[in-house]
């Protein structure tokens, strides 16, 4: 019930913000392809994959994304007065899902794992009751995140930083309309494939997380670049990105995603501490966004 709950909610809320009605909408380019979409997909495909490759290592290593969640935090200190009350209204909603999500869980979940462990004693009791601490919080992290109630702290923060230059554009949605033959014959049975693929990683990945004690760090760990994605999207959004030029820049960047992404996700493990994390991390997104743009000045 509580995995079922937390998926629901968050699919819901990731949906709300995929199709945000501050978006300029066209019609996807690709929409008069017709045959040639498939081979363009794969081709595309195929490209991202060697960049990723490519430039993993450089852009992991070489590049300082790592140290941007840690920046948030003391950017949060040094501009406490303009922070400090938005980061409690977020703080709170955090502490209502947690508890909601706990209750859930402790009273569906948690009793199977105290039976199985149960015979290990009081150490294998600790074990059960810490575990069923650390997966309600990801549980909660996973709505929290892609519900994006934190986006406004990145508002805050370029007006902070004094740095607003470029950061006030609306963003393409590019969208393929159902009445079209590229639709039905590729659009449609494409983002199905994606989408049933998606489920079922996730499955796996929640599977994973279900390990006692260690199965929540793995999950974040495993998710590290999509956690970066999830906290640079709206600043990207601001810069104008399309949902295709984001795409692209997560893939060219892979490695940079994965450095922020390990250090977020480290951060967020711990339960309560991870409802002010969650906002450090949103203002750390946002600094790393602002260096970037003045890098290519």
């Amino acid at each position: 019930m509580s995995f079922a709950g937390s998926l629901l909610l968050t699919g819901v809320g990731a949906m709300v913000y995929k199709f945000d009605r501050n978006q300029i909408f066209k019609k996807c380019p690709d929409n008069r392809l017709g045959d040639k979409s498939y081979k363009k997909k794969y081709e595309s495909t195929t490209a991202r994959a060697f960049n990723v490759v490519g430039n993993f290592f450089n852009e992991f290593f070489n590049g300082s994304s790592f140290l941007y969640p840690l920046a948030g935090v003391r950017f949060f200190f040094n501009n406490s007065k303009e922070l400090s009350f938005p980061i409690l209204g977020i703080f709170a909603l955090y502490l209502l899902m947690y508890s909601i999500v706990s209750i859930v869980y402790w009273s569906t979940i948690t009793p199977v794992y105290t039976a199985l462990f149960a015979i290990f004693g009081p150490p294998g009791l600790l074990v059960a009751w810490v575990h069923a601490i650390l997966q309600a919080n990801l549980l909660t992290m996973m709505f929290m995140r892609l519900c994006h109630f934190n986006n406004n702290l990145i508002t805050i923060t370029i007006k902070s930083s004094g740095f607003k230059k470029g950061f006030n554009k609306r963003p393409i949605k590019y969208y393929v309309p159902i009445n079209t033959v590229h639709s039905w014959t590729f659009h449609l049975p494409w983002k199905f494939f994606k989408y049933f693929m998606g489920f079922l990683t996730l499955v796996v990945l929640l599977v994973i997380s279900s390990i006692p004690l260690i199965g929540p760090l793995l999950f974040n760990f495993l998710v590290s670049p999509f956690i970066a994605k999830v906290y640079f999207s709206k600043i990207l959004r601001m810069k104008g990105l399309s949902n295709t030029a984001r795409s692209d820049e997560f893939f060219d960047h892979y490695g940079q995603y994965c450095a922020f992404g390990l250090t977020a996700g480290f951060l967020e493990n711990l339960p309560i501490v991870s409802g002010f994390t969650l906002c450090t991390n949103t203002i750390g997104g946002a600094l790393w966004g602002i260096d970037r743009d003045l890098s290519r000045e």
